[in-house]
């Protein structure tokens, strides 16, 4: 049973999770999608869209730059930007790190931005060091100011970008300044997460050129001289069906996640099997229950294709039932341990 009082939720447990649900859309991806349409004046429909906070200030964002967002349908929406009528925003009503990632769009339609610093999920240090260096190497001159970034290109000209880390949203930025830009922008150590690949996915059907080498980690772009609209669908988001996942795990429970592929999850489905926890295919989902006690597991979370940083937290709430003693290993975020002291309270 559980009732919500603001920001406070009132949980009695001790009961198994049972049944089947279908996750929504990744907000981490609809809002990259959102951001890509603004590289046309042609609009572009995306379905499969959360209702999510992250949502909300990435229209802000669009609506505040020029574009109409209308829903039109369930959890689908069409936007357009025919014109940019600002691309000066210096700050939104709330922040998250998606206003950084306009740059690249709002330079190639205006020939100068300013968007807000950059919030977020209070997890450890997230720089912006190598956005800021792999734009400048575009040609684009960029200042760090009190509460914004400015940033203005006469030309983006594509370049060859060596990430020492493959960063997702510094990987997302070159892209969004590459498909318009002049020549070809060549990535190394890119970051290829589902989401990069979602959001490619549209570029390419938007007009760009784009080629992905997941197992080097290499992205290449050649530059075109306009993109038109799009039709995309969000994929599922990969939080949720780890979430409700290691939920029935944790109450010994069993759910179906429907319509969702192993392909999301792999590295997450490899640390069940080592726990022991069991998962099979069911229909279009995969179905998540316990088969008997589970044993220690020793985790390390990396970039896409490994483990996921958002997803050692509710994992290592199903290992603090586990028999014997396991190990997870952040390596992304420093602070992302925090919860740990909770969980002790609660006698983990």
């Amino acid at each position: 049973m559980m009732s919500g009082m603001g920001d406070r939720f009132f949980i009695e447990g001790g009961v198994p999770l049972a049944g089947s649900l279908a996750v929504r859309g990744s907000k981490n991806a609809a809002s990259k999608l959102m951001v890509a349409s603004l590289l046309t004046d042609q609009p572009s429909t995306i379905e499969n869209v959360p209702m999510s906070v992250e949502i909300d200030i990435t229209r802000e964002l669009c609506e505040k730059i020029g574009s109409t967002v209308s829903a039109v349908g369930d959890y689908e929406i069409r936007i357009v930007t025919p014109k940019v009528t600002t691309s000066l925003v210096p700050e939104l009503s709330r922040k998250n790190r998606i206003p950084i990632l306009a740059l690249g769009p709002l330079l190639h339609r205006a020939g100068v931005a300013e968007v807000p610093v950059l919030g977020g999920c209070p997890i450890g240090h997230r720089p912006i060091d190598f956005h800021v260096a792999a734009l400048r190497e575009m040609g684009v001159e960029i200042e760090r100011r009190e509460h914004s970034y400015y940033a203005e290109a006469q030309e983006i000209r594509g370049a060859d970008i060596a990430f020492p880390w493959p960063s997702v949203g510094a990987t997302e930025n070159v892209i969004l300044a590459a498909v318009l830009a002049k020549g070809k922008t060549r990535i190394e150590n890119a970051a290829v997460e589902p989401e990069i690949l979602n959001l490619i996915e549209m570029l390419r059907a938007m007009g760009a050129k784009i080629f992905a080498d997941e197992s080097a980690r290499r992205i290449e772009i050649e530059g075109v001289s306009s993109l038109g609209g799009a039709r995309i669908r969000v994929m599922p988001d990969r939080n949720e069906i780890v979430s409700f996942a290691t939920a029935a795990l944790a109450t010994s429970g069993s759910v179906c996640i429907e319509e969702i592929e192993d392909r999301y999850v792999k590295a997450f489905l490899l640390s069940l099997s080592e726990i022991g926890a069991g998962y099979e295919k069911e229909g279009n989902g995969i179905r998540f229950f316990k088969k008997g006690p589970f044993g220690p597991a020793s985790v390390k979370t990396e970039p896409h294709p490994g483990f996921m940083t958002d997803w050692q937290q509710p994992f290592l709430v199903v290992l603090t039932t586990a028999e014997g003693i396991s190990i997870i290993h952040e390596t992304v975020y420093e602070d992302r341990l925090g919860y740990t002291e909770d969980l002790r309270r609660m006698g983990a």
